[in-house]
């Protein structure tokens, strides 16, 4: 055997020792090592849309990572969420401290009341935390219990021209308004005319109310799907201010000691 095929052969020689396995001229090559300990957090997926006060669904999960990245499944620990930064009025509610299992923590009720945008912070002990992306809660469905019905002016001038604009405002059950159009609003009124409602597409609907010629109290009430606003608006329709220098006044001659009959006119600002 030539002094070149001795090295060749040498150079795929293998050697078994225990668990290892050697060439001849390289270096061991052991078995794949399994995850490390816990080191970050991380949440496991972008959290979906939700609609105020129901439960973020997808559920949100905190997945656990070492060093390199990898799942760390043998971490059981407590990992805590809650809103990344405190919003006035904004509730997180559900459960809010989950033991992970096998390197996850599964959060299945978590729930916020007040319609915005977020972000989540996931923590646990000397983890490195972390922060969700950008999430939206919408406003639920209209609720004719929270919803408005308001007048302006709530006092116009009972001359038959004068007009009120009737603002319907819809909230969902938690007080969250309505940011698009589409529901169906009825509004009625036992004084004055109204005209047509108008969907402005942002949650709110108007129409005009019409004074009548004489003075009186409207009041005006509202459904909206079908179901009775309970909320109204009081309209007063006043009588007309006299205007001075709009205002005249017929004296007649006479002579001294008669009766003599003075006609005043009153006239508002328009005449």
């Amino acid at each position: 055997m030539s002094t070149v095929q001795r090295l060749a052969l040498s150079a795929v020689v293998l050697i078994t020792v225990g668990a290892l396995t050697t060439c001849a001229n390289d270096s061991p090559v052991g078995p794949e090592l399994g995850p490390g300990p816990a080191a970050t957090l991380a949440f496991s997926a972008e959290l979906a849309t939700t609609i105020a006060g129901t439960p973020i669904t997808p559920a949100v999960a905190v997945i656990a990572r070492d060093t390199e990245g990898k799942l760390a499944t043998g971490f059981k620990g407590n990992v805590t969420v809650a809103l990344t930064a405190q919003t006035a009025g904004a509730t997180l509610a559900g459960t809010l401290t989950v033991a992970a299992a096998s390197g996850v923590a599964t959060f299945s009720d978590l729930a916020i009341d007040s319609a915005r945008t977020y972000t989540l912070t996931a923590t646990s002990g000397t983890l490195t935390s972390a922060t969700s992306a950008g999430f939206d809660v919408e406003p639920g469905a209209a609720d004719a219990g929270q919803s408005t019905i308001a007048a302006n002016p709530t006092q116009p001038t009972a001359d038959g021209s004068a007009t009120s604009t009737i603002t319907v405002r819809l909230m969902d059950a938690l007080r969250n308004r309505l940011t698009t159009g589409g529901d169906a609003v009825t509004l009625a009124t036992d004084a004055g005319s109204l005209g047509e409602v108008n969907d402005n597409g942002d949650g709110t609907y108007t129409a005009t109310l019409t004074a009548p010629p004489t003075v009186g109290t409207a009041t005006v009430t509202g459904t909206v799907n079908t179901a009775a606003i309970t909320s109204d608006a009081t309209v007063v329709f006043t009588a007309r201010v006299a205007v001075a220098a709009q205002s005249t006044a017929t004296v007649p001659n006479g002579t001294v000691g008669s009766v003599t009959s003075i006609v005043v006119t009153a006239r508002d600002a328009n005449g």
